[in-house]
């Protein structure tokens, strides 16, 4: 999966003896165990490092009828990662459009 990642020989020989099956067995172990609660994640494992990898979504920006211009603008809020939220769901997800949107009144 890594060959020609570096042409470093010495880091080359060293990759190969610690990046083994081995060190991500645990983690495959852990998940695939009846009593493991995590479900719908992603996590790296490898070299004995442990991460779970997520998808965050931004408070982001709204105004109706935006154009790239008002994007290029507002990029900073838009980027801003403070208060972030991590969906579950693909729904989960789209609930900050709909909050933000202007919902139709019944007639």
């Amino acid at each position: 999966m890594f060959e020609g990642f570096s042409t470093d020989e010495i880091f080359n020989r060293w990759f190969e003896d610690n990046a083994r099956p081995e060190a991500v067995a645990p983690m495959v172990a852990y998940l695939a165990h009846a009593d493991c609660a995590p479900s719908k994640r992603v996590f790296s494992t490898g070299l004995g490092h442990v991460s779970e990898i997520f998808t965050g979504l931004t408070k982001g920006w709204h105004q109706a009828g935006h154009t790239p211009e008002d994007i290029r603008d507002q990029f900073t809020l838009i980027e801003d990662r403070s208060g972030y939220t991590v969906p579950m769901s693909a729904l989960e997800s789209t609930g900050a459009m709909f909050r933000d949107a202007p919902l139709p009144t019944s007639r």
